[in-house]
């Protein structure tokens, strides 16, 4: 199947010869092979350097106890739960929206715009994970409240 920009390059007639359809075929192919050879090229370090061990490690050191509750964001939940499969039925977020009915929806809304009683959705969760500073400097400033870990990506807010 040939996209419609390329309906003025080839015939009905060129589509149909079996030496065209050959020839795409190969170069798929090929194309499939050089990706699958430039994937597997890749160290393993390299599908982990968006999240550096330092944050993981934050992370597990303030989730040790089985009962603390874990608030993330849709760019770090998934990838939360990849790594630490213990926080499996601990994180809060998901970032299948259509999961959630309009009451919740609304929260996630209202969290990540910082309107309304946005700190709601926080409730009961202990460990936060921030991408964004004005939360984080919000949730900082609560009592009791300390930074486990901070960098240019995500800062881990323990929480009284």
């Amino acid at each position: 199947i040939l996209p419609l920009a390329l309906d003025g390059v080839f015939t009905k007639a060129d589509v149909a010869a079996p030496r065209v359809n050959r020839i795409i075929s190969l170069a798929a192919l090929a194309g499939l092979a050089l990706a699958t050879l430039a994937f597997l090229a890749r160290p393993a370090s390299w599908f982990v350097s968006e999240w550096p061990e330092q944050q993981v490690a934050a992370v597990r050191a303030a989730t040790r106890d089985p009962s603390v509750r874990v608030w993330a964001t849709d760019g770090t939940a998934d990838w939360l739960l990849w790594r630490i499969p213990d926080l499996r039925g601990r994180l809060a977020y998901d970032v299948r929206f259509e999961l959630y009915d309009r009451p919740t929806l609304d929260r996630i809304v209202d969290y990540g715009a910082r309107t309304g009683n946005w700190k709601r959705s926080l409730d009961g969760y202990r460990v936060v994970i921030v991408d964004n500073r004005r939360h984080l400097e919000a949730l900082a400033a609560e009592p009791g409240a300390r930074i486990a870990h901070r960098d240019d990506q995500i800062a881990v807010v323990v929480r009284k």
